[in-house]
């Protein structure tokens, strides 16, 4: 999504622009009905950007979950910049045979590894 102007996203909150610093080299990753999901230029985070109300409630969860409850082990790591989600950039697992049973649990298995190596859950919103 070369070119995409990401003001549209947050309409006239020009602080939540300010914070977040968007530019334009972000690359467009996903879209689902709820979100859309940017990498940065740096390759080290995602940026998931609600479309609506769901949207913005799998932030928070995501947030919550990883942040209020303490789930660290499992998740990847994130934080909320007003209603956007950054999260430490996750390569997907593709081998789904000879994952751990915990992934399981997790939607679709909708899991991989940080750049520590570690094993996470990168899509855990409610």
């Amino acid at each position: 999504m070369p070119g995409v102007t990401f003001g549209i996203f947050f309409g006239r909150d020009r602080k939540l622009q300010n914070n977040v610093k968007m530019r334009r080299d972000w690359t467009f990753l996903a879209e689902t009905d709820k979100r859309r999901v940017f990498l940065s230029p740096s390759g080290k985070y995602v940026l998931k950007v609600p479309l609506n109300e769901r949207g913005e409630d799998e932030n928070w969860w995501e947030h919550y979950r990883y942040n209020v409850l303490g789930w660290k082990d499992l998740y990847a790591k994130c934080r909320l910049v007003g209603k956007c989600l950054v999260m430490e950039f996750v390569k997907v697992a593709t081998d789904l045979k000879n994952l751990p049973d915990w992934t399981r649990d997790i939607d679709c298995a909708q899991v991989g590894w940080n750049r520590k190596g570690k094993l996470v859950a990168y899509d855990y919103g409610n």
